[in-house]
């Protein structure tokens, strides 16, 4: 079920409840990945909390974006970490688009420089890791992206740089119909 909540900081929000079914789906899907991919402490120390926490709210916010638009959630475990959660059709112009989600308040969208190869990126919030709430921010295109914020992660190890748009700065997300999977 997805509902829709105003803003005052930003684009409207679609709040989405996953029930008890899609939460054993995304832990399922934080083991595949966390159990098989290469980790550094950026997680740790940059989204306050481990690998395992970090996969359980990107799981949980993929299978959110997936349930609200109609799309299917690539079980694909790679080794090196992706960019791209989707392949889409936006406006019946195929693309890709990548989930990102956060823990801070207000939410912001925040992309690694390494990982610009999305057409479309939904910012996603999350109150914790137990949280089957769902509240899809905003969204923004590449072109958004890497016009925003160029900064340096608040990491205690190896730094990393960045792109950040600010909630007010996101872009209401489409209309349902607007995007639909790949044939």
């Amino acid at each position: 079920m997805s509902t829709t909540a105003s803003s005052e900081n930003g684009p409207e929000k679609t709040i989405v409840e996953l029930d008890e079914t899609e939460c054993a789906y995304a832990y399922y899907l934080m083991q595949q990945r966390a159990d098989t991919f290469d980790h550094d402490d950026y997680e740790a120390t940059t989204y306050n909390g481990d690998s395992k926490s970090v996969h359980l709210r990107g799981a949980k916010a993929e299978i959110a974006v997936a349930k609200h638009y109609g799309l299917n959630v690539d079980e694909t475990v790679r080794t090196t970490g992706d960019s791209t959660d989707f392949k889409a059709k936006v406006n019946g112009v195929p693309g890709t688009i990548d989930v990102k989600s956060t823990t801070y308040k207000p939410p912001w969208l925040w992309v690694r420089s390494h990982k610009t190869n999305s057409d479309y990126y939904i910012a996603t919030y999350l109150e914790n890791d137990q949280a089957s709430k769902v509240w899809v921010v905003g969204w923004a295109t590449n072109d958004d992206v890497l016009k925003a914020d160029y900064i340096q992660s608040p990491v205690k190890g190896e730094r990393h740089m960045n792109y950040r748009l600010k909630e007010h700065e996101l872009q209401d997300l489409p209309p349902v119909n607007e995007i639909t999977t790949q044939q």
